[in-house]
């Protein structure tokens, strides 16, 4: 018998994905990590989210508060910075099967590789690249949902787009959880849905993460992000665009760096009056390597959004390396974090507090709830 069939269970529970409704959930048994953060650093980060929430709430009018976040990777903490009721990220990584889940927690040398991922996701802005590909990022995930938001009852769902699941079924390709396994997405793929519901602070709250090959806007055969599903989710326009680690892909100071477009396309999703946070690292690694990738280049500074119309509402002085992005402290550096918004009245209302719409989506498989032994 697999450990997937031995720690398998089924029970009657109440998921809130934007509706209640009874269903069946299977039962993923994991033993969480035994992480050790410093208490300096878990300070110098909730005085960041202070120094913040004063800006934060004058974004904040409406009922529901969604935010975007493009290569996010495992970065859930937005939920905390920004209040959020939702979020979206985007990556290349596909989240991983539910037994990638119970290997990285339980085989020695994945559990180790996801120690030291997450660890490095808890004390820094950004994120090492190759520690967060050695494991699979729902794993990260649920780890960060459990230790970083004290977050209870996470249920994970793996979703298509009906376009998508019918696009396979002609294709004659098998539909299971199996195509979310650990690594990374190709241009084939379809865009792979991963939702993680959960409790914090006596709301339920909803994580997606798209797992998507964002490509330059110079490909002409495919979009730069998933924007058809973005939009079929949105149920009105996104409250916040999230750059955290990013790559500084987005807004480079690099005129053509191949996401010029996309940047642009990204703040029209956003409603009039919503937020934009962001790094402005001054090290020269981030300012003048401007490495190319796939037609995108990265590590090229960042543009001041005034240039995109936007107004300035808060600039921090970074003093931290555990804060935010790239972003690090020193006396030859002048990084700071940066939030804009963009103009116009927000005239948004929820409807009915929905936080997403997926009525143009198909669950695949299982419902699975963690439970943390």
């Amino acid at each position: 018998m697999s450990t997937y069939s031995r720690t398998a269970r089924f029970l009657i529970l109440i998921i809130t994905l934007n509706f209640n409704h009874i269903i069946f959930a299977k039962t993923l048994n994991i033993k969480s990590l035994d992480l050790d953060i410093s208490d300096s650093i878990k300070l110098v980060q909730n005085n960041f989210s202070e120094q913040i929430k004063s800006t934060v709430d004058k974004i904040n009018h409406s009922q529901v508060i969604v935010a975007l976040a493009p290569a996010g990777g495992s970065k859930i903490t937005p939920f905390k910075q920004l209040d959020l009721d939702g979020l979206v990220i985007i990556d290349w990584l596909k989240t991983g099967s539910p037994q990638d889940i119970i290997n990285a927690f339980s085989k020695p040398d994945l559990r180790h590789k996801l120690h030291k991922s997450v660890t490095e996701g808890l004390t820094n802005g950004a994120m090492n690249t190759s520690s967060v590909l050695a494991t699979p990022l729902s794993a990260q995930i649920i780890s960060r949902l459990h230790y970083e938001l004290d977050a209870k009852n996470i249920v994970i769902s793996y979703w298509l787009s009906k376009i998508d699941k019918s696009n396979l079924e002609t294709k004659r390709i098998n539909i299971d959880e199996n195509l979310w396994a650990h690594g990374l997405v190709n241009e084939s793929d379809p865009v792979l849905a991963t939702i993680y519901s959960f409790d914090m602070a006596s709301s339920r709250k909803v994580l997606i993460v798209l797992s998507y090959l964002i490509t330059s806007d110079y490909n002409l055969k495919r979009q730069s992000l998933p924007f058809t599903q973005l939009q079929d989710l949105a149920i009105q326009p996104y409250s916040w665009l999230y750059h955290s680690a990013d790559g500084l892909f987005f807004f480079s100071n690099k005129d053509n760096n191949g996401l010029q477009l996309t940047s642009k396309k990204l703040l029209e999703m956003i409603k009039p009056g919503g937020g934009v946070i962001l790094d402005y690292p001054t090290f020269f690694y981030y300012t003048d390597t401007c490495d190319n990738y796939n037609n995108i280049t990265s590590m090229c500074g960042r543009k001041n959004l005034e240039a995109y119309g936007l107004n300035l509402l808060q600039n921090i002085n970074v003093t931290s390396s555990f804060v935010f992005g790239y972003c690090h402290a020193g006396k030859d550096l002048n990084d700071s974090v940066r939030i804009y918004q963009k103009p116009g009245a927000n005239y948004y209302s929820a409807i009915n507090n929905l936080l997403f719409d997926f009525s143009k989506f198909e669950q695949v498989g299982d419902l699975y709830q963690i439970e943390f032994d």
